[in-house]
C-alpha cells in the first residue's frame, strides 16, 4: 500500500521542523540544525513553493559545508535537483 503525503502532512511537519530549529537556537546547539532546514525546504518544494524550499535546502548545504560535511551536502544537493525536477 503506498501512501502519498497530503497537505497537512506537509504543513505538519514545517511546524515540527520549525520548532525544531527554535530549539537549536534557544539551547544553543547545531545539531539537526542543517537536517530541520532541509526537511523545511522539502516542504515547501513539495507544497509548490520552490523558490522558498530552494533557500531553506541552500542553508542546509552551507551548513553541512561549514561543518565540513561535503558527503552530507553534496548528497543534499543531488536531493535538491531531484526534487526541482518533479
Amino acid at each position: 500500500m503506498n501512501h502519498k503525503p497530503n497537505i497537512g502532512e506537509f504543513e505538519e511537519s514545517l511546524k515540527y521542523s520549525k520548532k525544531g530549529i527554535d530549539y537549536c537556537i534557544q539551547y544553543e546547539t547545531l545539531y539537526l540544525f542543517s537536517e530541520f532546514h532541509y526537511q523545511i525546504g522539502e516542504n515547501y518544494i513539495e507544497l509548490g513553493e520552490k523558490e522558498l524550499g530552494t533557500n531553506y535546502i541552500n542553508t542546509s548545504i552551507s551548513f553541512l559545508r561549514t561543518q565540513n560535511n561535503e558527503f552530507l551536502a553534496n548528497y543534499i544537493e543531488q536531493e535538491l535537483e531531484k526534487l526541482l525536477k518533479k
